[in-house]
């Protein structure tokens, strides 16, 4: 069978022995290959799990919000009506009141100086008013609890992100 086995040494010879370690090393990068490829796929399946698990987050954080806005509509629509109906009942005592105050001066002055004050002090009251109105309205509610689901469920997928980054990085 080995011609040139050296019957001293009970060997065989080089050239058989490169051929044996040419065919382990052809079965270990096979395997490197399927364990890679193996581990490619494991990814994969964590990604779309990781992405469909992202994805049923934000739906849940999306229908939290929109319950606690539908909640405040609520609640802002009905003092809204209340507010209407109050403003218009004291547009009409305003008024009355401004015919009051310019009869009331102009037994004191002509009609035309009467009225000028009138509108003078009523248009900065309205201007002092309206500036109000405006800066409450910069203090609209934000729903909380959708914003903290949100910044909890960033954390999670940027933890879960480095922990799929670093078992990709490890196998290669």
């Amino acid at each position: 069978m080995y011609e040139d086995v050296d019957p001293r040494e009970g060997m065989i010879p080089a050239r058989d022995e490169d051929e044996g370690t040419t065919d382990l090393a052809r079965e270990l990068v096979a395997e490197a290959r399927r364990f890679a490829k193996a581990e490619v796929q494991l990814a994969k399946a964590e990604l779309k799990e990781l992405a469909d698990e992202t994805q049923k987050r934000l739906q849940l954080d999306l229908s939290v919000a929109k319950r606690e806005l539908a909640v405040e509509a609520k609640r802002v629509g009905r003092a809204g009506a209340w507010t209407a109906g109050g403003g218009l009942l004291l547009h009409a005592a305003l008024y009355l009141f401004l015919f009051t105050l310019v009869f009331a001066l102009a037994r004191a002055m002509p009609l035309w100086a009467a009225t000028l004050i009138v509108l003078v002090l009523t248009a900065a009251g309205g201007a002092l008013i309206s500036w109000r109105g405006a800066r409450q309205l910069r203090r609209i509610y934000t729903p909380k609890a959708a914003i903290q689901n949100l910044k909890g469920d960033t954390q999670w997928m940027k933890q879960r992100m480095r922990d799929l980054r670093s078992r990709i990085l490890v196998t290669e």
